[in-house]
């Protein structure tokens, strides 16, 4: 941030239509610093922020949190990634899963942090509504 509390552009990242975004620095957000990146201005800026970690630009996809998704290929915890598909955007997508325990084929997870690069961090989840929905007799 310059002095004067005026935000410097750092980059510039092309939308999905491709226009050029301009990419700023976050400005006061907390937390570590080495977190602190940049998040883009205009209409993508709820979907995708670049963070950055060691040094290296990772884009995530804000989008993603918050999406229930089902384990396609097991996940080992902390000893490797899975993939989860996610529906999202019209569409189904296979992404890298990472859980904090080992999750089994066909699990439902719930997506609650975007990595960057098509990778995310999942979490077990159970349909709180599934006891009330109405099953057909017989």
């Amino acid at each position: 941030m310059r002095p004067g509390g005026h935000i410097t552009p750092t980059r510039r990242t092309t939308g999905a239509d491709g226009r050029s975004i301009p990419a700023v620095a976050d400005a006061g957000l907390g937390g570590d610093d080495e977190d602190q990146g940049t998040r883009l201005a205009g209409a993508d800026a709820g979907a995708l922020s670049i963070r950055r970690k060691g040094g290296a630009a990772v884009a995530r996809d804000d989008a993603l949190i918050g999406c229930i998704g089902k384990i396609v290929v097991a996940t080992r915890g902390p000893a490797g990634p899975g993939e989860v598909e996610v529906s999202i955007r019209g569409g189904r997508e296979a992404l890298i899963a990472w859980s904090v325990e080992p999750l089994a084929k066909g699990s439902t997870v719930l997506v609650i942090e975007s990595r960057g690069h098509r990778a995310v961090d999942v979490s077990p989840w159970t349909d709180p509504l599934e006891l009330f929905t109405e099953h057909p007799a017989g």
